[in-house]
């Protein structure tokens, strides 16, 4: 089991951006081996299938916890799309004015008189219903489904602290991907390909070199024949 990070922001709906805020998730089984198998290699987190669920379940998490911030904080469409907003007392006035049987149920008017229901005026009321209590099968929605967005991700690698690869780990995993390729070496070509980005701007390590020594020296004549040239 591993805790690792994730980072979220929100682009609201004039395209104002927030910063990025850390998020820390934990992670095991399959989805531990799937995000290790991606940081071993260079690869970003954010493509893996594998992963996909881990992804999902933190937005949820954030969504909920941001939104209550946003409620909190009495921001106008957060309120607005969770119906914590007081209903108009015109609207209310109407409806009464129409025998709305919701309306005459909510205000305890039911059994009232035409001439108490003439003389009803909402804006008498001490506190106006919010729109979530009063409506009948009011559904809220969340501002990032409508002009919002939450985006959460892992950090890719060229953005993780450590975005640099030193010539022990990049021995130690091509060793264990020529050991594992059985003839088929394009996960090692891939590997070479993308990791060459992430070496020390002043390393002198040549990652392709290092493949056919290490090849070499498993005896893989098949892999040191194909690439020796390249």
């Amino acid at each position: 089991m591993i805790t690792v990070e994730l980072q979220y922001g929100a682009v609201f709906g004039k395209g104002d951006g927030s910063d990025w805020f850390p998020w820390e998730i934990t992670l095991d089984g399959a989805e531990e081996v799937a995000y290790l198998r991606t940081r071993k290699l260079w690869l970003d987190p954010n493509e893996c299938p594998e992963l996909e669920g881990v992804l999902a379940a933190a937005y949820d998490e954030i969504e909920e916890q941001e939104l209550q911030i946003l409620i909190e904080c009495g921001d106008e469409y957060a309120l607005e799309c969770t119906g914590r907003v007081e209903m108009d007392p015109d609207e209310l006035n109407d409806l009464v004015a129409d025998r709305d049987p919701h309306a005459l149920e909510f205000f305890g008017l039911t059994e009232a008189d035409e001439d108490e229901l003439e003389a009803w005026d909402a804006h008498d009321l001490d506190e106006l219903p919010l729109r979530c209590d009063f409506e009948e099968g009011f559904e809220p929605y969340s501002p990032f489904d409508e002009g919002w967005q939450l985006v959460v991700q892992f950090p890719r690698p060229d953005e993780m602290e450590d975005a640099y690869l030193e010539e022990p780990e990049a021995r130690e995993t091509l060793t264990e991907l020529l050991q594992a390729a059985n003839g088929d070496y394009s996960v090692v070509d891939d590997y070479l390909s993308r990791c060459s980005g992430y070496l020390p701007w002043d390393s002198d390590l040549d990652l392709q070199t290092l493949a056919l020594e290490i090849a070499a020296s498993l005896g893989l004549t098949d892999y040191v024949f194909s690439h020796s040239n390249e």
